[in-house]
């Protein structure tokens, strides 16, 4: 059996690698109950997390996608992204 990465010791995705495996990261969102995926900065995404989301489907959503993509990629409800404290990328993302 191969070694699974720890997620810290992951590169950050940047915006190509996101947009590269953009189908990918959708279906995955999907899958946890993600969507209106957006992308802002370097390995930040934003989703809107619905009624049917599986629990604690933004962090499940880093872990399996670090499983899939051996990149860091987190994904951030539009909770977070409202929250005035909130990064600019995260506040301006664009649709994935």
């Amino acid at each position: 059996m191969g070694k699974i990465a720890f997620i810290d010791d992951m590169p950050d995705a940047d915006r190509d690698y996101i947009l590269a495996h953009r189908q990918e990261i959708l279906d995955l969102a999907a899958e946890l109950g993600i969507i209106n995926v957006r992308v802002g900065y370097t390995g930040r995404l934003v989703g809107t997390v619905t009624d049917e989301a599986v629990p604690l489907s933004t962090f499940a959503f880093t872990a399996r996608a670090g499983t899939r993509l051996e990149h860091i990629i987190r994904i951030y409800s539009d909770h977070v992204a409202a929250n005035p404290g909130a990064g600019d990328d995260l506040k301006t993302a664009v649709p994935l």
